[in-house]
């Protein structure tokens, strides 16, 4: 006797739309020693979940996106775009950034964005000093030069030109030997 199974599980998947499972016959050997008796075939049998099912299972088990991603060979945004989770422009996290009172470099900084992109997406028109130190580069004059013409330090021609601080080495401080005395 065959006995449609179907059902639908929480992801919306039909896992049974294309199989029946037969009844197993009663032959007095044990369930599952002989898959022509049971009625198994494990190469129809088998359902292969899609990358963003095993996603949507491994969010309903609990784990962390970074966890899935880790697990499914992925990129957080990857899976972030399988579960449906919308990521917050850079545009509009600066706009709340600068709401909760950081200023412009700060914000630049930790979106790892220069401070042109950052005043742009909140509005702010660039400084007759900052179109200088533009025109100034783009004629070939090196940041220190721009600086001193300008009266301005050379950290914030720096900004002004979009270019990144120097990375800090670990350990050393600025004057002092990072060997013990």
């Amino acid at each position: 006797m065959a006995l449609p199974i179907s059902g639908i599980n929480s992801f919306g998947v039909d896992l049974f739309a294309h199989s029946t499972t037969t009844a197993p016959e009663t032959t007095g050997k044990t369930h599952g020693s002989d898959p022509k008796a049971t009625g198994i075939h494990s190469e129809r049998d088998t359902v292969k979940l899609s990358t963003s099912v095993k996603a949507w299972q491994m969010k309903e088990e609990g784990k962390s996106i970074s966890q899935i991603a880790n697990s499914l060979n992925l990129d957080v945004k990857t899976v972030n775009l399988y579960l449906g989770i919308a990521q917050t422009p850079p545009e509009i996290q600066a706009q709340q950034m600068k709401a909760q009172g950081k200023s412009v470099n700060d914000i630049a900084n930790n979106l790892n964005l220069d401070v042109k992109t950052v005043n742009l997406y909140l509005g702010i028109a660039p400084t007759p000093a900052d179109i200088q130190a533009q025109q100034m580069k783009e004629q070939g004059k090196s940041v220190n030069d721009i600086a001193n013409n300008l009266n301005l330090d050379v950290k914030t021609v720096n900004l002004y030109l979009g270019i990144a601080p120097a990375p800090v080495e670990s350990g050393t401080e600025k004057g002092l030997n990072s060997k013990a005395r």
